[in-house]
């Protein structure tokens, strides 16, 4: 298998927040095809869990879906911002929540067949209470409910969005791993 060769590009559209593009692209077969894609510098979300193992999720408003979803709390990555920043940032500004410890957790590309968006997925067990810091304009419901609430309302499909999934379901892994560990019982 081969990568694809950029042939031509063309910017239709350059925002604040991403670009789009039209490419021409030769593939394996020798063939073009068009490709349309969009470029964002991508952002960094945060799975926050409390002393009484309570997770911090933000309940909003999505236009592009038309629904409410059930969010990690999460921002794009400001030019030249290193993506843990960016985490710490959203932690306090959604939950009023801060942090010293936070974990790499996952990097995912929620739409790489047309986007390059990399989300960076961050965890901590070790918050301290602090002043919620909306930016203007942002609107949500802040929600602390029990880990394993979360991890069902994962399972059950009540939570779509990937960075959250990820973010949920990967920490629920590694928990489990630990219990095992400290109760001798990890083949």
């Amino acid at each position: 298998m081969k990568a694809e060769i950029e042939r031509s590009r063309e910017v239709l559209f350059a925002g604040r927040i991403f670009q789009v593009e039209k490419k021409l692209v030769e593939i394996e077969s020798g063939a073009i095809q068009e490709r349309e894609l969009v470029y964002h510098n991508g952002g960094s979300c945060v799975l926050a869990i409390n002393d009484d193992q309570k997770i911090c999720l933000v309940k909003q408003y999505r236009i592009a879906v038309e629904d409410f979803l059930y969010e990690l709390p999460a921002g794009k990555l400001e030019a030249g911002e290193d993506p843990e920043d960016c985490a710490r940032r959203e932690l306090l500004e959604e939950c009023g929540w801060e942090t010293d410890d936070l974990r790499f957790l996952a990097k995912v590309h929620p739409t790489p067949g047309y986007c390059s968006e990399p989300i960076n997925i961050y965890w901590t067990r070790t918050v301290r209470e602090a002043t919620q810091k909306l930016d203007d304009g942002e609107f949500l419901e802040v929600l602390q409910l029990p880990f394993a609430e979360a991890v069902d309302m994962a399972l059950e499909g009540k939570i779509t969005d990937s960075k959250t999934l990820v973010g949920i379901l990967k920490a629920a892994a590694l928990l489990a791993q630990e219990t095992k560990v400290a109760h001798g019982t990890k083949e």
